[in-house]
């Protein structure tokens, strides 16, 4: 990580039951602490300040996902650069180098240059294809 980058991560579960089951049977968990976690989910409002105080936005998909994520969504809304594991972003619309950085999940390693490349706006009419109003739109055939 460059060294004038802050990472902050927010580690969720559903609840401490959840975290002692796979923290006792998924050795990926073993190392991990009961205090990294949160187990009460953030609010709107405060998933809304974490991303407004964001320069770039992290999203690890889950293996079994296909299609983005909702956080590779949030992101293009925002405003945010995005780090995403999800190589089948590279062939998306929106994708552009200089806002999405598609990383190996074993060995992640960011493109040099990274935060310094300034982001790329969509335009107003890309945006709004991409919102829940233009999703309905579109779903409506109008």
């Amino acid at each position: 990580m460059p060294p004038n980058v802050r990472f902050d991560k927010v580690l969720y579960l559903a609840s401490p039951v959840l975290y002692a089951a796979r923290r006792a049977f998924d050795p990926r968990m073993w190392g991990a602490r009961r205090r990294e976690f949160t187990f009460e989910p953030i609010s709107n409002a405060g998933i809304r300040d974490l991303i407004a105080r964001a320069r770039a936005i992290v999203d690890i998909e889950r293996t079994v996902q296909s299609g983005w994520t909702m956080r590779s969504v949030e992101a293009l809304g925002a405003g945010r650069k995005l780090v995403t594991t999800n190589a089948a972003i590279a062939g998306a619309e929106f994708y552009h180098p200089n806002n999405i950085a598609v990383i190996d999940r074993k060995k992640p390693t960011l493109p040099a240059g990274f935060f310094e490349t300034p982001y790329i706006a969509p335009s107003s009419a890309f945006l709004r294809r991409y919102s829940l109003t233009g999703w309905v739109d579109e779903m409506l055939g109008q």
